[in-house]
């Protein structure tokens, strides 16, 4: 960065505990996204910043490598699901009622 005489500004940042990302995202996004892209791209890392992509880049991937192989999908929660389920985890698991 440069003054108005065209010599070298000195910037210094300090982050706290009280810091906002928020409000420094937007400040990259109004004043310094050319350069953000750029260090993006350079570097391989994702934009962090709405605005900056377009709505197709910022929608939801595909959770696909993350699934495990052999794991049953959740069944659909009903009344009837749950007590079948209670019934077979009480008996599996000896949960009987005895009497004090």
């Amino acid at each position: 960065m440069e003054n108005a005489a065209g010599k070298p500004t000195v910037v210094k940042f300090e982050f706290s505990a009280k810091t906002s990302n928020s409000s420094l995202r937007e400040h990259i996004r109004r004043y310094h996204s050319d350069l953000y892209l750029q260090e993006c791209a350079d570097h391989g890392w994702a934009i962090q910043i709405a605005g900056l992509v377009s709505p197709e880049d910022q929608a939801q991937t595909t959770l696909d490598k993350h699934v495990r192989p052999g794991v049953r999908p959740r069944a659909k929660f009903s009344q009837a699901a749950l007590r079948s389920h209670l019934v077979a985890w009480i008996a599996a698991d000896d949960q009987v009622l005895v009497p004090a």
